[in-house]
């Protein structure tokens, strides 16, 4: 869900996760975001593997390549980030480095849990602002990677159950 423009936040960054698929959907959720009158940096980050390959998504320079397009603004691109804990820890500083203090997190409602847990984690003293696209992929599968992270110390079925009350 995006904000009512007059009781948004402070964002000073878009941060945008490339994923397995869906990708081009997160991507728009940015340029929505963007369009709702945050003129602020767009960093794209993510890889291309090939779990992606299999899936037919896109590279990180596509997505970039879509924001400027329909933004008309450059986008940053960290393209060494394998999974979600290796993008917040590759973010976190280019975000220092750009004094961000509050930073919108886009990515597919599935994921939010997990990625925002991660970056809250990784990428300390930045405030993160959430931001979906729709829905894409297995909860359970991401419920049990929030476990193995260690960013959430409950039953993987209690989460589930809590996502589906948010989806």
């Amino acid at each position: 869900m995006l904000p009512h423009p007059q009781r948004a936040p402070n964002i000073q960054a878009i941060v945008v996760l490339q994923q397995a698929a869906n990708s081009m959907e997160v991507a728009d959720t940015a340029i929505s975001l963007y369009n709702l009158g945050y003129k602020v940096p767009i960093i794209v980050t993510g890889n291309f593997s090939e779990r992606v390959k299999e899936l037919n998504s896109y590279y990180p320079s596509d997505l970039a390549n879509h924001i400027e397009l329909l933004t008309m603004q450059e986008v940053v691109i960290e393209s060494n980030s394998m999974h979600t804990r290796a993008q917040a820890e590759n973010i976190c500083p280019i975000l220092k480095e750009m004094n961000v203090t509050e930073a919108a997190l886009v990515c597919s409602a599935t994921h939010a849990p997990r990625a925002l847990l991660t970056f809250m984690k990784y990428c300390p003293g930045i405030s993160w602002h959430l931001y979906t696209s729709p829905p894409f992929g297995s909860a359970k599968e991401e419920f049990e990677k929030i476990v193995a992270y260690g960013i959430y110390e409950n039953n993987v079925n209690l989460g589930i159950d809590k996502m589906k009350t948010i989806l």
